[in-house]
């Protein structure tokens, strides 16, 4: 299967370095800033990337909460749950202030991809130090079919540890002359390009 994760992540590279794009933000000079920033520090190599299971919304919940589980109704549970990863990435942004998540917020994408054979829910993080962009990838339904549903965004590279803290790491790789290896314990490819 193609590198989905790397996919959305050139994507996402793409529209940060788009003048055009952060104009139609309408965004202040403090978020245009920010989000330059980190237009920079992605236009490379990550330093490494992480793969986890995909999370258990009960489990970001209470995360989110300092451990506390909220009651919630089906109806709420049944909302939330598909969101479980996003909703995570704005907490870990929001712990950097408004104005780093205000210019995280824009800064996602989607796309839709075959069911691969033996496929299994994870998360890419693509870490580049100061800024993190993550991918998370699950079976979903569309038109009656199952597919791979890809969200990506750019957070706060604390999502690394929120994410060891509630589910468990598949692998790590290093980033070695510009090259990272593919992940063995996943079902995407990882080329040059991640």
């Amino acid at each position: 299967m193609e590198d989905a994760g790397g996919e959305l992540l050139e994507t996402m590279r793409g529209l940060m370095a788009d003048e055009t794009f952060v104009a139609a933000l309408g965004a202040s000079e403090e978020i245009t800033s920010q989000i330059a920033a980190w237009a920079e520090a992605m236009d490379g190599q990550p330093l490494y990337t992480r793969v986890y299971s995909y999370p258990e919304f009960e489990a970001a919940l209470s995360y989110m909460n300092e451990g506390e589980a909220l009651p919630l109704s089906d109806a709420a549970r049944s909302y939330f749950a598909p969101q479980a990863l996003q909703t995570l990435c704005a907490h870990v942004s929001a712990q950097r202030g408004a104005a780093y998540l205000a210019a995280a917020n824009p800064l996602r994408g989607e796309k839709w991809y075959a069911l691969p054979e033996g496929f299994a829910d994870c998360v890419l993080v693509y870490d580049f130090g100061d800024v993190a962009f993550t991918v998370g990838l699950r079976v979903d339904t569309v038109a009656g079919q199952e597919a791979v549903h890809a969200e990506g965004c750019v957070c706060a590279p604390e999502i690394r540890e929120a994410l060891a803290l509630i589910t468990a790491p598949l692998e790590e790789t290093q980033a070695a002359e510009g090259q990272l290896s593919p992940p063995e314990n996943a079902s995407l490819e990882n080329s040059a390009h991640p």
